[in-house]
């Protein structure tokens, strides 16, 4: 079930982040370049939900994962903890959709730099995104239960479903009715179905005793009480984390013309893919984990540790060494368009550098979540947030994207080599230094040796390829990512004797 999660997570998640990269430029030829920058304004703003949002879902994950071990997913105290979950989340909805419903007006004339659009239009748009983020903190709570029961497959189907309807739904529409106003109305639409069916499957996929000890729809403050700390742990680090990871692509979008902000917002969305690489990972890992260590199989344990690492660092190196060596390449690829390619090619690799080192730094978190303690992670978030807001806000309003890609990769490197000897020796066994060697430098110097060797050939054997033949930069960058991946594998040491054993078995 472990590898059916994982590949299903990928291949639903791949899919997700794929399709969008895929579709969004194409809507620059449609709606214009300002109704290209307010979807990338949308889509900036549902990464921020999506951080904001997964505050609370780790503790419905972790409490589905420690229930359904126990075969309590039926009792009382589980559902207690579900209706109060349920309650906070349908409160903080109501909360997100009016207050961005009142900020609309003030967005529209006194944020985002309009040069063409109707004000009104614009205001629009951003209260249909309002009503989207509340949406989306019902979806997200709802798959946070669902994969702490370990359903990933059914999820990923049903997420390939929606991001499917969502792009080229969306996109379809707009090439019918070129309106900014009908595809928000179409995300909104969808929005609400989306959160009735994966609710209805969430309960459907409960065991039917349930029922019978039902609470009834309220909230329980002595029921959260127990995994009080957890939640609020993860809340607060949310919300710390929104700020850290997004507070500055916020200014960004009051210093820039819309127009270059959705050249911008793609960059961002590019590299933000790097991010979340780890995320299937996690996904298919953290309900195992956090079950070995609530059972004190440590040896177990560990292992499940090592081999995430090595994942994380092979998927996360491997796809942001790419578009770091190449990005002029996959920008022209992604989207024919040499103004936006222009303006994004010198912050573009920074971010994307940024992003992979944050991704690799989820084990981190990862660790902490499954022995249920966060106090780490709380201080590091705070510290983050005080010394780093202000440096990126002070980047974001006077020095523009390039230094602020620059400081955002130095930052995330920083964080990584001060905070991950003290999360290992605080929760895992064994040696740091060959924890450090071999899951995260061997992949590392797999991942760059490979990409040596791609930037070698780039620039002498296929220096005179045409950039404007997508084609052709399909091919190239396809094998370029392939070349990287097997370097990145042949670097890591559990992974490469897996990858062996399994092609010798098959021989």
């Amino acid at each position: 079930m472990l590898a059916r999660n994982t590949i299903a997570n990928y291949v639903g998640q791949g899919y997700t982040i794929v399709v969008a990269i895929i579709v969004t430029p194409m809507y620059l030829g449609v709606l214009g370049p300002e109704g290209f920058g307010l979807i990338g304004f949308f889509i900036l703003f549902s990464s921020w939900l999506q951080l904001l949002t997964s505050g609370l879902n780790p503790t419905l994950a972790r409490q589905v994962a420690v229930f359904q071990g126990g075969g309590g997913l039926a009792s009382e105290e589980f559902r207690s903890i579900l209706r109060s979950l349920e309650m906070t989340v349908l409160g903080l909805g109501l909360f997100t959709a009016g207050t961005v419903w009142l900020a609309s007006d003030w967005i529209a004339v006194s944020w985002l730099n309009v040069a063409e659009l109707p004000s009104y239009t614009v205001a629009n748009a951003v209260a249909a995104m309002g009503l989207v983020a509340a949406m989306r903190w019902g979806v997200s709570l709802y798959s946070s239960g669902l994969a702490g029961m370990e359903q990933q497959v059914w999820l990923n189907g049903f997420n390939i479903v929606i991001a499917t309807m969502r792009n080229f739904g969306g996109l379809f529409l707009v090439l019918q009715l070129p309106s900014i106003d009908a595809y928000f109305q179409f995300q909104v639409a969808l929005s609400i179905i989306e959160v009735l069916i994966i609710g209805w499957v969430f309960y459907s996929r409960q065991p039917s005793g349930g029922r019978a000890s039902d609470p009834g729809f309220r909230f329980s403050f002595t029921a959260l009480r127990p995994v009080l700390p957890f939640t609020l742990a993860t809340t607060y680090s949310a919300l710390i984390w929104v700020f850290i990871t997004q507070f500055d692509k916020l200014l960004v979008s009051k210093v820039l013309p819309l127009e270059l902000f959705g050249y911008f917002s793609f960059a961002i969305l590019l590299a933000n893919g790097v991010r979340r690489v780890p995320d299937p990972i996690t996904q298919a890992l953290l309900p195992r984990l956090t079950r070995l260590v609530g059972a004190g199989n440590h040896i177990e344990a560990r292992g499940i540790y090592n081999l995430s690492t090595q994942l994380l660092a092979v998927t996360s190196f491997a796809v942001a060494g790419v578009i770091v060596v190449f990005p002029r390449q996959t920008l022209m690829l992604l989207t024919g368009n040499e103004a936006l390619t222009d303006f994004n090619v010198s912050f573009l690799p920074w971010f994307a550098a940024g992003n992979g080192v944050l991704a690799l730094s989820t084990i981190l978190y990862m660790l902490q979540v499954a022995h249920g303690r966060l106090r780490l992670h709380v201080i590091n978030s705070t510290l983050s947030a005080t010394v780093q807001v202000p440096f990126l806000a002070y980047l974001a309003l006077y020095h523009g994207p390039l230094w602020l890609g620059i400081a955002w990769f130095v930052f995330r490197l920083l964080i990584f080599v001060v905070l991950s000897p003290i999360v290992h020796r605080a929760f895992a066994q064994g040696s740091y230094i060959r924890w450090l060697l071999g899951s995260v430098i061997g992949p590392l110097l797999g991942t760059s040796g490979a990409l040596t060797l791609c930037w070698l050939a780039d620039t002498t054997l296929l220096q005179s390829y045409d950039l404007s033949t997508r084609p052709t930069l399909l091919a190239i960058l396809a094998g370029y990512a392939l070349v990287t991946l097997a370097g990145a594998v042949l670097g890591a040491r559990d992974i490469r004797r897996l990858s062996f054993a399994l092609v010798t078995r098959r021989q």
